[in-house]
């Protein structure tokens, strides 16, 4: 074999090699940053929902009467409004108390001589009513305001 053939036999497998290496290094890179960004995933901190329930009075928010932080009541309360039978109104009046959800605001108005929870939200279509009732309307008023049915002056 001639000096010129080795030489060359040389650089396409040194060529051969790098190429090769080049391919392995942007494997390593790419399995470490996925590992990097699912770690980096996993210690972001979870965000905190809030909920604040407020009091209304002729039309007015007077006070924050509750703020709701625990994650399972927020999702409790949402459960009820996707469970909930909504239908269609063309207008309410006598709004108790307001709080949003999803940036979607509902209103609440509290009937305590039936025990009864009515609850009024936009839609595409126009206002949506949804009642809970009795023993329901008791316990999502306590989660609601914190306070017991009984004990609301309307």
């Amino acid at each position: 074999m001639s000096y010129l053939c080795i030489i060359e036999e040389q650089i396409i497998l040194t060529f051969n090699l790098l190429k090769g290496g080049i391919i392995i290094k942007r494997k390593l890179s790419s399995a470490s940053l996925i590992i990097f960004l699912a770690l980096s995933g996993c210690t972001q901190p979870e965000s905190k929902q809030e909920l604040a329930v407020e009091k209304i009075e002729e039309g007015e928010v007077v006070e924050t009467v509750h703020t709701i932080t625990n994650q399972e009541e927020i999702e409790s309360v949402m459960a009820t409004l996707e469970n909930e039978k909504w239908t269609k109104v063309d207008l309410y009046s006598g709004t108790d108390f307001m709080f949003s959800v999803d940036n979607k605001k509902v209103d609440v108005h509290i009937h305590s001589k039936n025990n009864s929870v009515e609850m009024f939200r936009q839609s595409e279509d126009g206002n949506e009513r949804a009642v809970i009732l009795h023993e329901e309307a008791e316990v999502f008023y306590e989660l609601l305001t914190g306070d017991s049915l009984e004990n609301f002056e309307g």
